[in-house]
């Protein structure tokens, strides 16, 4: 079981799988209407689950995580409270020597997964990592339908962060045995158009070897994540998608379509791999659940709360910005009055203050309600979310 601060009674009950209405509640004089899907998800669950339970049943014993289980600050502070040690900061950063980790200390594997190459280095220190993995089934599924396609004769394309810990382990878990999987990795839908590009490019007959080699230098300047010995000229004639499991669910789906096609009127339908049952259900319902709750009109601003470094919850304060005035927050410390707020800026990737935040009345017989729109990352517990909502309408009550 997960701690009991980390639950809320005013939230744990609120979803409904199959609905995208949201969901309103009134605290004082706030009307917080609240995503359908927020907070966490059957994978987060999980890899939580199994890591506490790891923690109670091993008293007295060293006990590290590869990485943060899961980017939650909340999360990771609680962990490290209990005692266990990070070897790695989320952006691959040794924290802890690997080396002087002993064969009866406990390595948690995070929710990302980890490399064949990590997981083979504590296996050969005689650590028994895989009986202590978290690793969330979706990203598993993922790397299952990257191994089937690459033994199939594609080269593995790969939507996803090249720094994430799970596009990482993503990467190096799909390459099979003999390690000859042609894989690359694309960003976004605008890499995703320069490799269509690409692919015309090296489709075309009767060239001379000079626009090969030009082409290829091209190619290698635009594209620096790819497996050894990747060779353009032939690895892209045929090609499966995956994804990392928390970028924008529309954004895979429209980087396959393109693909796709492209691949389609260049060569053949036999040469594209089918690989959308991959797209991860929790992040697609959260992001649709999203869009369902800032289309759903009549909110002046949107919360977005998760950790800075939840590559989920940045997404969808992506969706939340094009629709209304955005503050993606981590907890309830960065509202620091009602004038002044500290957030997360997507655009410059920097933590900064905003003054004047807060949509208040004009005046205070005024009888209509202050609406907020509010959703959560993947990572995010409901507690956080509920003393968010708490501290502002504690801000607010009218005396």
């Amino acid at each position: 079981m997960l701690p009991e601060y980390f639950q809320s009674h005013l939230l744990d009950n609120l979803q409904k799988p199959e609905e995208l209405t949201p969901f309103e509640l009134s605290l004082n004089n706030i009307t917080f209407k609240i995503a359908r899907h927020f907070g966490f998800c059957f994978g987060v669950q999980n890899a939580l689950k199994h890591c506490y339970k790891i923690i109670e049943n091993n008293h007295g014993k060293n006990i590290f995580l590869i990485s943060e289980i899961i980017h939650n600050p909340t999360i990771k502070d609680d962990l490290i409270s209990r005692g266990v040690r990070l070897l790695m900061s989320s952006k691959g950063e040794t924290l802890i020597p690997l080396e002087t980790v002993s064969k009866n200390d406990i390595v948690i594997i995070p929710a990302f997964g980890i490399t064949r190459e990590l997981k083979t280095f504590f296996i050969n220190k005689g650590i028994a990592i895989e009986q202590y993995d978290t690793t969330c089934p979706f990203v598993q599924k993922v790397w299952a339908a990257g191994r089937q396609i690459a033994q199939d004769g594609f080269t593995v394309v790969i939507h996803g962060t090249p720094t994430h810990e799970e596009t990482k382990a993503t990467f190096s878990q799909i390459h099979l045995d003999n390690d000859q999987t042609a894989t690359l990795i694309i960003r976004d839908k605008n890499e995703a158009k320069k490799l269509a590009e690409f692919i015309g490019a090296f489709a075309k007959q009767n060239v001379v070897s000079e626009y090969i080699e030009k082409t290829k230098r091209s190619f290698f300047e635009q594209f620096k994540y790819h497996s050894p010995n990747f060779n353009p000229q032939t690895d892209l004639q045929k090609i499966g998608i995956i994804q990392q499991t928390t970028m924008l669910a529309n954004e895979t789906e429209e980087i396959i379509n393109n693909l796709k096609n492209k691949i389609n009127s260049t060569f053949s339908i036999n040469n594209f791999a089918d690989t959308k049952q991959t797209l991860c259900y929790a992040t697609y319902k959260h992001q649709e659940a999203t869009i369902a709750l800032c289309q759903n009109g009549n909110a002046t601003i949107s919360l977005v709360i998760g950790g800075y470094n939840s590559s989920n919850t940045k997404h969808l304060a992506e969706i939340s910005a094009k629709y209304l005035p955005t503050f993606f927050i981590k907890d309830r410390d960065e509202i620091l009055s009602k004038k002044k707020i500290r957030h997360f800026d997507i655009l410059t990737n920097k933590v900064i203050e905003t003054i004047d935040w807060f949509p208040d009345k004009k005046n205070k017989n005024d009888d209509e309600q202050v609406i907020i729109a509010v959703s959560a990352g993947a990572s995010c517990p409901n507690k956080v979310i509920e003393d968010v909502m708490n501290k502002i309408a504690g801000l607010c009550i009218l005396v």
